[in-house]
């Protein structure tokens, strides 16, 4: 399992890809409830990249969930394909488990700002192309670049460097 976050105007997109079972639930877990801890209170959690999911794996995205909704903040789920949305759905946690079938339902649904969304969708958050995070650590401290696999691709000024993630 691969997970990759990228924060931009005060969201915090998480890319999940692979198989997320038990061998992926400690990495989900800390990855997810440190983002809560460390301040970020919108989350969406793109599952498109993700085609099984187990019980033991889905247990960071509940927890992270249970620690939004405490702190008054909101996580969407989107991209699951059927199968994911199907399983998400049995488990009854639909108060917390909100999934919407794309990228894009999501951020609607969680910036009712229309120039904010805007900004979002035009940093290329919405496209498909897959984003790394890269981590550094230099002597004056760490800190991580975004990148894209897609050739060419230039990003914003305020994505090049992300402090602190």
């Amino acid at each position: 399992m691969k997970l990759s976050i990228t924060i931009f105007n005060e969201i915090a997109l998480v890319r999940i890809s692979g198989t997320v079972d038990s061998h992926a639930a400690g990495h989900l877990y800390d990855g997810l409830v440190k983002r809560v801890r460390e301040g970020d209170r919108t989350l969406i959690i793109d599952l498109a990249g993700v085609p099984v999911m187990t019980r033991a794996g889905v247990r960071g995205i509940i927890v992270a969930a249970r620690l939004l909704q405490n702190a008054r903040g909101a996580m969407r789920i989107c991209g699951a394909n059927t199968g994911v949305a199907a399983f998400l759905k049995g488990l009854g946690f639909d108060h917390l488990l909100v999934c919407d079938p794309t990228l894009q339902a999501s951020l609607i649904a969680l910036c009712p700002d229309t120039g904010r969304r805007a900004a979002i969708i035009a940093a290329g958050l919405t496209a498909r192309a897959p984003l790394q995070i890269r981590n550094h650590i230099h002597p004056g401290g760490a800190f991580s670049t975004l990148a894209s696999e897609q050739p060419g691709r230039a990003w914003p000024a305020a994505l090049a460097v992300q402090p602190g993630i």
